[in-house]
């Protein structure tokens, strides 16, 4: 086994023969050397020595230790548990995420430890993980005497599965390769960071920092019915529009196509025959125009034939699957895209089914196939999403403009990809999982809002997603939006609910929520591109104190930026045990004053859910949120949150929201201070820029 440092607390590993593909060699951006290389220096936490590669006739395999309550998050968007500590994980990119055992949208094979170090193994190929699931022969001491009488063993099945042993060790193995290569991070507490947030952000620089959304992704988004024509697209964007919900961005699902599951990416002349002038008339309302559409390329597409030579030996839905690792076929498919779709304005894309299934109907490909490249089916399972994503993500660059999509998929290294994760699991309960796990593997994930169980299910789910990376309401199988009717068959029967002006005015109280807290979020993924620190994680990722509360009966949450926490709730959690971090909080809705390191029994109505704001913080809320960041002045009002004898503190990161020009330096940060009453607000900025659009309002102190 080789080790070798490569940058502050960031090792390289191998051992027997690498394999010829890696996803490190098809990374999307460089890592950020310059912030890694400034990070102060620490030593792995674990004996080196104690970690063992084998080439075996299986595979290849790893083995590190595990110490006794060492708890492993990560793994990827996995759905369930948080600490992973105890689990067997077989990773493997599936859509069927079946009974818990890894399968997942994003099966990343990367965790941290709570021992302060993670590791990821830069392989395509399916990967198996024993998380201490059980311990070695030969950490036995059989030579100890027994001390337990036959008359005392206990044979109650609470007694005898109490008998398992956990521990020992960590393995991970990779079938069929000759050795293996990866990455071991270590993290520490000298920056201010627990090292478990450490080696996440440590994760997140040498993937290439995180992404930077322009400002309208972070809005509300809105799927339009997949059956609907142009006529009922507009009428539907005019609605929006006329019951003033902040929409800013409007999605069209499978029915633009000429011909969808595969796809051709050309607007159907029944359905949109002056499509050219629909997407006018969509920019016209300010909105940001996202396409779905599938990779698979239906023979009918104009590029089938050019990208034949380039594509696998199995079709998917009667389409070809383009292998997007060869530069030639990247050019065909993304110019197609460039000079027929970005052409129009179109702002995103949504990657559907990118992901495979192999239990729900055996869609995709086999892992058996071949590409021209020389990948086989089961490593571009994994890559197939991400090379997509490149494909796109170098078109908008190229045009300076930043986009905000969405896929079904990533592996390994895609912090930096403008794209967030969505899935077709709808239980809310499962969304929740996704939402606390996602932020250590260094993605984005979407509790998307489709059909609810009722009010309170349809309340809670917004309350989620507003405190998510992205409040998505994904109605592209109803013709009528959810607070009219959130139950199918009434929707299609255009039933309208006898409470649907209560449910709308709900509605858009929370997404004005959602659209007012964007500058706030904005400024959180700025930090997230710049110094690796996802802008929606876990708490457990920054309080040590909130580790394995969740095998206690407390409830689990989330930091939104650095000075909101907020708790989801499922529909029927109207009294939940919480255990709220040290320190002083107040209540985002309320801004009762409670007290951290303590335990509460609390009870929301069910259009409320926890959600507090750190004492000392100043939040820079946005007042007009119904500009939906079409060009206005933006107002911002910063709500400072403390005590009359503490100072408190915030920013407000501005660039002009849009284009990739802050990468040269173009942006500028708004400081904040309060005391006694008073703000202090001071500028700095880059390169002399300034974004005239915005407009610093009067202050309003909490507390």
């Amino acid at each position: 086994m080789q080790i070798n440092k490569i940058f502050p607390g960031i090792y390289e590993f191998s051992f027997g023969e690498r394999e010829q593909f890696e996803p490190s060699k098809y990374m999307l951006e460089p890592s950020k050397t310059e912030k890694l290389n400034a990070l102060s220096d620490c030593r792995l936490p674990i004996d080196a020595d104690l970690i063992i590669g084998e080439v075996t006739g299986r595979g290849a395999l790893i083995t590190l230790p595990y110490s006794n309550g060492e708890e492993i998050y990560g793994f990827g968007l996995q759905s369930g548990k948080i600490n992973q500590a105890g689990c067997k994980r077989l990773l493997k990119t599936n859509a069927d995420a079946q009974g818990n055992i890894g399968n997942s949208h994003s099966a990343i094979p990367f965790y941290v430890s709570t021992k302060g170090y993670g590791i990821v193994l830069d392989t395509m190929r399916y990967t198996c993980f024993s998380c201490a699931t059980s311990k070695p022969h030969k950490t036995y001491d059989l030579s100890s005497p027994k001390t337990e009488e036959k008359d005392d063993i206990k044979v109650s099945e609470a007694d005898l599965y109490s008998q398992k042993s956990y521990g020992g060790v960590i393995t991970a193995e990779i079938l069929t390769v000759k050795g293996m290569h990866g990455y071991l991070f270590a993290g520490n507490s000298q920056s201010g960071l627990d090292c478990v947030a450490d080696v996440c952000r440590r994760y997140v620089l040498f993937s290439g920092g995180g992404a930077m959304p322009p400002l309208w992704g972070l809005g509300v988004w809105y799927r339009a019915c997949g059956q609907f024509n142009e006529t009922e697209v507009l009428d539907m964007a005019s609605l929006l529009r006329d019951e003033n919900m902040p929409v800013s961005v409007l999605g069209l699902e499978p029915g633009w196509h000429s011909h969808a599951y595969s796809c051709t990416y050309k607007f159907d002349k029944g359905r949109y025959g002056n499509y050219k002038n629909t997407l006018k008339k969509l920019r016209d309302m300010n909105y940001n125009v996202n396409l779905w559409e599938h990779v698979f390329v239906h023979p009918d597409s104009d590029i089938y034939k050019p990208l034949e030579p380039y594509a696998a030996d199995y079709e998917v839905w009667g389409g070809i699957v383009p292998d997007l690792s060869i530069d030639e076929a990247r050019n065909i498919y993304g110019g197609y895209h460039d000079n027929y779709l970005l052409e129009e304005g179109i702002s995103g894309f949504k990657c559907d089914e990118c992901d495979g299934s192999d239990f729900t109907g055996g869609w995709s490909y086999p892992d058996h196939a071949k590409f021209p490249s020389g990948i086989d089916g089961e490593q571009m399972h994994s890559m197939l999403p991400m090379y997509y994503q490149k494909t796109l993500y170098e078109l908008f660059k190229r045009r300076n403009k930043r986009t905000w999509g969405e896929v079904r998929a990533q592996h390994s290294y895609s912090a930096p990809y403008p794209f967030i994760l969505y899935s077709d699991w709808y239980e809310h309960k499962d969304y929740i999982s996704m939402v606390l796990n996602m932020g250590f593997s260094g993605i984005m994930y979407s509790p998307e809002i489709r059909t609810a169980d009722g009010k309170a299910d349809l309340y809670r789910r917004m309350l989620t997603g507003i405190f998510s990376p992205k409040l998505e309401m994904n109605i592209w199988f109803m013709p009528m939006p959810m607070w009219k009717n959130y139950n199918y068959d009434g929707n299609w029967k255009k039933e309208i609910l006898p409470d649907s002006d209560q449910l709308r005015d709900d509605c858009r109280r929370f997404m004005n929520i959602r659209t007012s807290l964007a500058p706030y979020l904005y400024t959180a993924f700025y930090k997230y591109n710049t110094e690796g620190i996802a802008p929606v994680r876990a708490l457990q990722m920054d309080y040590p104190e909130c580790r394995g509360k969740e095998n206690q009966g407390y409830i689990s949450g989330i930091s939104f930026g650095d000075d909101i926490i907020a708790y989801p709730l499922t529909a029927n959690q109207l009294e939940v045990k919480l255990y709220l971090p040290n320190g002083i909080w107040y209540c985002y809705f309320t801004n009762v004053k409670y007290e951290g390191g303590k335990e509460y029994i609390l009870k929301y109505e069910i259009d409320k859910i926890p959600v507090f704001v750190r004492e000392g913080a100043i939040l820079p809320i946005l007042e007009n949120v119904n500009a939906v960041f079409d060009g206005s002045t933006l107002k911002i009002k910063p709500m400072v949150y403390m005590s009359e004898t503490k100072t408190a503190y915030g920013i407000l990161y501005t660039d002009d929201f849009k284009s990739f020009d802050f990468e040269k330096g173009f942006y500028s940060i708004y400081k904040f201070e309060a005391r006694n009453g008073k703000l202090n607000v001071s500028y700095e900025n880059n390169n002399g820029y300034a974004n005239n659009n915005i407009e610093i309002l009067d202050a309003e102190f909490i507390g």
